[in-house]
């Protein structure tokens, strides 16, 4: 797995920043970000017209 160890500034405190590949845990986590983003009716309605795939979802008859 691939992770960073950073520090960015918050004002003019630093804080460490980690880089990493996303997990089957976080996906709890990125469905609530993508929900805060789609809080506008227009995103909304975009959302809706769009398909959503789960790209770890293995397909009905494959292993």
């Amino acid at each position: 797995m691939y992770d960073k160890h950073l520090y960015v500034f918050d004002g003019n405190t630093p804080r460490e920043a980690v880089i990493r590949n996303y997990t089957t845990d976080d996906f709890t986590d990125l469905i609530r970000v993508q929900q805060e983003s789609l809080e506008d009716e227009e995103s909304l309605n975009h959302a809706v017209l769009m398909e959503w795939r789960n790209p770890f979802k293995q397909k009905q008859g494959h292993n």
